[in-house]
C-alpha cells in the first residue's frame, strides 16, 4: 500500500496522533459529524492513518480496494450461508423420510437403518465492518467524502504521477472529532 504523507502545513497543525482518535466500531463514529455518510467516510480515511500510526492521505484507489475487499468477504459469507442452508434442507428431507418410513414400518425401519446425521459445517471467519456500503452501495462513502470536502474536514490534492485524487484529514476534522467524543 502506498503511503501519502500529509503536506507539511497539515501535519504540523494536527493536535494529536491518529491512534488517539477513538473509533469504537469499525467505520462507525456515531453522533460526531452529523450524517452517517460523512461519519463513515471520515472513519475509513482515518483508519488508514490509525493502521500506520501516522497521518496519511488516502487515494480513491485505496478506498475502492478497501470496499472491494469487504464486498468479497461478504460474498464468501453469502456463499457459505447459501450452501449451509441447502445442506440443512437436504438433511431435513432425509430426517422426514427416515421418520415416515419408521412410522409406516411400525419402528422396524428405525431399528435397521441409522437416523441421518446432522452435517457439521464450520463457519468461515469473516470480520465484516459495520458499513453502509452493504445496504446503500459504495456511493454511500462517495457522498460522505464530497460532503466532508464541502465542510473542509478533508483536503483533496491530485497526485501528479498517478493522476488520482488524494484525501487528507484536516486539523478541523480532528479537532471536531475530539471535541464531539470528549
Amino acid at each position: 500500500m502506498k503511503v501519502y504523507h500529509l503536506p507539511t502545513d497539515l501535519a504540523e497543525a494536527m493536535i494529536c496522533q491518529p491512534r488517539e482518535i477513538p473509533l469504537h466500531f469499525h467505520y462507525l463514529m456515531p453522533n460526531t459529524i452529523g450524517r452517517v455518510e460523512q461519519e463513515e467516510a471520515a472513519a475509513r480515511i482515518l483508519s488508514f492513518s490509525r493502521d500506520i500510526g501516522e497521518w496519511t492521505g488516502v487515494s480513491w484507489n485505496q478506498l475502492v480496494d478497501q470496499m472491494r475487499g469487504e464486498y468479497e468477504e461478504q460474498r464468501k459469507l453469502d456463499e457459505w450461508n447459501r450452501a449451509f442452508h441447502e445442506m440443512m434442507d437436504n438433511y431435513g428431507r432425509k430426517v422426514q423420510v427416515h421418520f415416515r418410513l419408521s412410522v409406516l414400518t411400525l419402528g422396524v425401519y428405525a431399528l435397521l437403518v441409522q437416523k441421518p446425521q446432522r452435517p457439521g459445517a464450520e463457519r468461515p471467519q469473516v470480520h465484516l465492518p459495520f458499513s453502509g456500503i452493504f445496504a446503500f452501495g459504495p456511493g454511500h462513502v462517495v457522498t460522505g467524502i464530497h460532503e466532508l470536502l464541502q465542510k473542509e474536514f478533508l483536503q483533496m490534492q491530485t497526485d501528479e504521477v498517478e493522476g488520482t485524487d488524494i484525501f487528507y484529514p484536516t486539523p478541523k476534522l480532528v479537532h471536531h472529532l475530539l471535541h464531539c467524543q470528549g
